[in-house]
């Protein structure tokens, strides 16, 4: 939670994100509300007139009990309840497949805090708009008794008279107040079951079998740009060793990688090549070891440190890794918009440039899911180039052009 609150990296970005979840959390959340809450409230009213039936109790009793149950218990209580399952449900199974398909791996090679950009706009969306959604539960748990008014069961006029006698007013901050501590919790909770317990590893466990490697140590293939070129170390690994949970993945591993070079990691399936590439890019972080960057121990860095030698990485992700709400010409232009000092004009000349090389042309404004796998392969390249890196990193580069 100390990573969600914190500043923005781009209050601009943030504030978009806030209005989409908005609407995505709140206001698609209105015809549930008050289809749920009109029924409750006919109920309550048909048992409320069935349970007080009777000469020692005053008729307008039904309507004072009606409101006070949907005051008291339900507007605040079970719907939030209510609420957990479609506003949970679709946090945790968005933020989950944003893992797997390695979005937020994405956001983290960019140097962006991605619990804050991901979970905070949810947090404050739903915590701004439940008041409003608290108080079209009550209204339409008070029509709905209204209707079973009109219905014969209930006069009207006592019913109507029964909602007005000895209002509380602080009922009704009292609603909203304790909705306001059920938003809090339904958004955190559900953001971290799609955050951590929706990862990658989970998926993976269930889909491939890890193994145990022996010591090993990687030897980059490379190859030389020009034998006259002096090369320096750009990246050194130094016995590196990762485990997950009783499974060692890498053991004492130790690699260099030098600049002005095609450094290529070469291995069989399940060697693990990818957890490599992600321990150097700082996405896990091994048990032991080094990992120096121009001499500079990753490991060891603060977090603005990282934040800013990430901004210097480029990562071209074998899933591409696009964000299925933005449109490709989006895409490219996100990095732009995080980092840059680019007006509009400029970032969408750059993006279109990008897009350009790799033959894209006229799909700027399609998503993800309306191209192909080896046109979203070439919009990654562009979002992973279009700020151009000092340090390019490709997946799997067999796989960048399709079949």
């Amino acid at each position: 939670m100390s990573k969600v609150f914190t500043k923005p990296d781009r209050l601009k970005e943030s504030l978009k994100r806030y209005i989409q979840e908005i609407s995505k959390l709140g206001i698609d959340s209105i015809p549930l509300v008050i289809v749920i809450s009109i029924f409750i409230g006919a109920v309550c009213a048909i048992q409320m007139q069935i349970n007080f039936a009777n000469p020692l109790l005053p008729s307008y009793t039904v309507g004072l009990a009606t409101r006070d149950i949907l005051l008291l218990e339900f507007s605040s209580s079970i719907l939030c309840l209510i609420l957990a399952g479609k506003v949970g449900s679709n946090i945790a199974s968005e933020i989950g497949t944003m893992r797997v398909t390695e979005q937020i791996d994405a956001l983290e090679i960019m140097g962006i805090n991605s619990c804050n950009f991901l979970v905070l706009p949810k947090i404050t969306a739903l915590l701004t708009f439940i008041p409003i959604l608290t108080i079209f539960s009550m209204c339409s748990g008070l029509i709905g008794g209204y209707l079973v008014a009109l219905m014969g069961i209930i006069p009207p006029a006592t019913y109507i008279y029964g909602i007005q006698s000895f209002f509380v007013e602080w009922y009704v901050w009292y609603a909203i107040i304790k909705s306001l501590f059920f938003s809090v919790v339904i958004t955190s909770v559900a953001s971290f079951y799609g955050y951590v317990k929706g990862g990658a590893l989970e998926v993976g466990k269930s889909k491939y079998k890890l193994r145990s490697c022996k010591r090993q140590r990687y030897h980059p293939t490379i190859r030389r740009l020009t034998n006259k070129t002096p090369f320096t170390i750009m990246i050194e690994v130094k016995n590196v060793t990762k485990s997950f949970d009783d499974k060692t993945i890498l053991h004492d591993v130790s690699a260099k990688f030098h600049a002005g070079m095609t450094n290529l990691i070469i291995g069989q399936s399940g060697s693990g090549k990818t957890v490599l590439v992600k321990s150097i890019i700082g996405l896990v972080e091994p048990e032991k070891g080094e990992i120096l960057y121009d001499g500079r121990d990753f490991l060891k860095m603060t977090l603005p440190q990282k934040k800013q030698l990430r901004t210097e990485i480029g990562m071209l992700f074998q899933g591409s890794a696009l964000f299925d709400n933005e449109t490709v010409l989006g895409n490219v232009m996100f990095p732009l918009k995080m980092f840059s000092n680019m007006t509009p004009a400029e970032m969408k000349d750059r993006a279109e440039f990008c897009i350009e090389r790799v033959n894209l042309k006229g799909a700027d404004n399609k998503f993800p899911a309306e191209i192909s796998g080896g046109m979203q392969k070439r919009v990654g390249d562009c979002t992973g180039n279009c700020t151009k890196p000092k340090i390019p990193v490709l997946r799997r580069a067999k796989l960048r052009s399709g079949p």
